[in-house]
């Protein structure tokens, strides 16, 4: 017989341990609910974003092209960022010299994602040796301040890749390669 009350008094405590540890459980994401988040009011989107790159500007190299830009320091406002920026969003088109001429505005592909690497004077330079010859190669620019967060499109920047010539004053040698 004291065995059988035993055992009943273990089965209406196991009964209640759901409740408990539900319980427990709900404060501790409550809790930490209300932990998260800034804890000031939101700020204008005009005071956070940065300066649109006004800087944009290319190399032709033998190789390909160096892109580069200066990284912005200021806000729309002029105020000094309170942040550093981690990413820029590159676009880019390719496009024949009459299609060029006809556009209004090129057709930019999605965007390359470059990472605020700071190069000499606060510059950020991009290389790309991927250039189609005789094509119109049109950039531009933008800081990516957060993940639906950006700042206006930079300046544009435009040129066609001409296949450098072959050497000429080189005279033909027999060998193997």
């Amino acid at each position: 017989m004291n065995g059988w009350k035993m055992n009943k008094l273990d089965q209406e405590e196991k009964d209640i341990m759901p409740f408990w540890r539900s319980l427990i459980l709900i404060v501790l994401v409550c809790l930490f609910l209300w932990g998260c988040g800034k804890k000031t009011d939101p700020l204008p989107a005009d005071e956070v974003l940065p300066a649109p790159i006004s800087d944009l500007s290319f190399i032709l190299t033998d190789t390909g092209v160096e892109l580069s830009w200066t990284t912005p320091r200021r806000t729309i406002r002029g105020a000094r960022l309170p942040y550093r920026i981690a990413e820029f969003e590159l676009f880019r088109a390719v496009m024949t010299e009459a299609d060029y001429r006809a556009a209004k505005s090129p057709p930019f592909g999605p965007p390359l994602i470059v990472r605020n690497e700071v190069g000499p004077g606060d510059r950020v330079i991009f290389r790309e040796i991927l250039l189609h010859p005789g094509q119109r190669h049109i950039y531009r620019v933008r800081s990516r301040v957060g993940w639906l967060l950006t700042d206006a499109l930079s300046n544009q920047i435009s040129f066609t890749w001409r296949t450098p010539p072959p050497p000429s004053l080189l005279p033909p040698q027999e060998g193997r390669f």
